[in-house]
């Protein structure tokens, strides 16, 4: 949790420096945003009003926070109910499996769609827009560099006591393969073998931290919600606040636990925070963002798994300074 909200707020202030969405004049009609500016709730409206009163009118009016909310209630309680809910568990399941292959099917008709209005909003912008693009692949690639040398490379020589340039060095088959699959779960074979043959790290603890942290561990897609989050506010002309940041840092923690360890698994959480900050979902932004998804994900697919063998590594690290104290203890 610590270091997937390090990696959005990495994004978030490297896209607010680098500005790369600033300076684009961008056609109303294909912008997305209303005549009204998006009424971002203050942190105490959003603390207060985080329990729904209908979950169903949640949903409908599009208020995340309390559809979040009233999943994790849901969840919680469908799993103290034991076999009792097997049946409906059964059935959330199918649904589950239902949306994404209905995920799977839009992302095939997306690239013509984000081609057409992107395409169409160029013919106004001229080549500012392809300069907006092109700095925001730039402002992606920074912000990897920083998550990387600064957090990873501090936690590996910090808490696992290692050399962070061996470390990646010993984990560039599974970068590699990260890279070409975009997918963290086809990679997570390549992962373990890395951990536990270069690392050497414990079986025990690979075994049971990587596929965890393939689930719930995704630091590259957080890092993109920040700085797509920011890009598409800056191209659209929307001013976000302190709390709007913090509201794009929550719900990413919170959607990219959920995301599935598949290629083009951040879209739909992406979604959720634009529309819980108030950002437009059918205009030119996200159109440039879905375009250039495919690419983005090959560098943030390693990024996730990278995140999985330092924390991998930091526990193998604490548990074996635990046994040599307790072999110590017997010693003496």
């Amino acid at each position: 949790m610590i270091t997937t909200v390090i990696a959005c707020t990495i994004g978030i202030l490297t896209t607010i420096i680098i500005a790369p969405g600033t300076n684009v004049s961008i056609p109303e009609n294909v912008s997305g945003v209303g005549k009204e500016p998006p009424q971002i709730p203050s942190v105490k409206d959003m603390i207060v009003n985080i329990i729904p009163s209908n979950a169903i009118g949640a949903m409908a009016q599009g208020d995340l926070l309390q559809v979040l909310t009233f999943a994790i209630f849901f969840g919680v309680a469908l799993t103290m109910l034991g076999e009792r809910a097997a049946s409906l568990r059964i059935v959330m399941n199918q649904l589950n499996e239902l949306m994404m292959k209905l995920v799977d099917i839009l992302m095939k008709a997306i690239p013509f769609a984000a081609f057409a209005l992107v395409a169409k909003a160029m013919g106004t912008a001229g080549v500012d827009l392809i300069g907006a693009m092109f700095m925001y692949v730039v402002t992606v690639i920074i912000a990897i560099l920083i998550h990387v040398i600064v957090t990873f490379g501090s936690i590996l020589t910090v808490l696992s006591k290692r050399n962070a340039i061996q470390f990646l060095r010993k984990m560039t088959p599974a970068i590699g393969t990260a890279f070409a699959t975009s997918s963290s779960a086809a990679t997570l074979p390549v992962t373990t073998k890395c951990c536990e043959n270069e690392l050497m790290i414990s079986k025990n603890i690979s075994s049971f931290v990587l596929p965890l942290g393939m689930t719930v561990n995704m630091n590259g897609t957080s890092l993109h919600h920040g700085v797509a989050a920011v890009f598409v506010a800056q191209l659209s002309g929307i001013e976000l606040g302190p709390t709007a940041y913090l509201t794009v840092i929550f719900i990413s923690l919170l959607a990219s636990i959920g995301a599935p360890a598949i290629p083009g698994g951040g879209v739909v959480s992406l979604s959720m925070i634009f529309l819980a900050v108030g950002l437009p979902i059918d205009g030119v932004g996200i159109a440039i963002i879905l375009g250039l998804f495919r690419l983005v994900d090959m560098l943030l697919t390693p990024i996730n798994v990278l995140g999985d063998a330092v924390c991998a590594s930091v526990i193998d690290r604490r548990l074996k300074n635990v046994e040599q104290v307790k072999d110590q203890s017997a010693v003496s």
